[in-house]
């Protein structure tokens, strides 16, 4: 009994860990959207040249009403939920950005769709 619990205790610390260590290295230009996924001791990198891009999109979950939106787990539910920028591609769909906020996200995908202004 105690070694599942141990079991337990560190699948989730690494879960944790895990989550907390990735990050994604974006660099968008009129050539197109270059993702580096980096994790520990990893990164893994896609080139997304600007004639495969069919779209860009961002998946954020509603903010509801504003009663709800005073909710500090409700936020941090719908920051977990958040899909990230959608980038639709002919290879394929390809993300990142999970975890921001709809404001963030619109945001970046502001940004991005003006360094790639030629798709």
């Amino acid at each position: 009994m105690h070694l599942v619990v141990v079991a337990g205790l560190i699948f989730g610390l690494l879960a944790v860990l895990s989550m907390s260590s990735h990050k994604a290295v974006i660099t968008a230009s009129a050539a197109g959207i270059l993702i580096e996924k980096q994790s520990i001791g990893r990164t893994r990198a896609t080139m997304i040249p600007v004639g495969e891009i069919l779209a860009l999109d961002y998946g954020a979950v509603d903010t509801g009403s504003s009663a709800a939106r005073g909710s500090r787990l409700l936020a941090e539910v719908k920051a977990w939920a958040s899909k990230g920028i959608i980038v639709k591609s002919r290879r394929g769909l390809f993300t990142f950005g999970e975890g921001l906020s709809g404001e963030e996200l619109r945001y970046l995908q502001s940004i991005i769709t003006r360094a790639v202004a030629d798709f």
